[in-house]
């Protein structure tokens, strides 16, 4: 298990996801659609380990499949 994985089953990583959604308003903050169920996106994984609340967005599914794809191309 690589440390991306072992952090991502992590309960600090579950303590840090419940305390942004909770700060936060519910909806997607790519899409702003409402009533869908969020997933939590890293922006950046400089901090993996120790997230900082702007190093994450609240987006729908959709919305994350879309910034997980361009963060491939732009890898690429």
């Amino acid at each position: 298990m690589t440390p991306y994985q072992r952090h991502m089953r992590s309960l600090k990583w579950r303590k840090f996801k419940r305390r942004v959604r909770a700060s936060r308003p519910s909806y997607c903050e790519a899409c702003f659609a409402t009533g869908v169920p969020l997933q939590t996106h890293h922006v950046t994984y400089e901090r993996l380990g120790n997230e900082l609340p702007d190093d994450v967005l609240l987006l729908c599914e959709k919305c994350h499949r879309h910034a997980d794809k361009e963060r491939r191309s732009d890898v690429a």
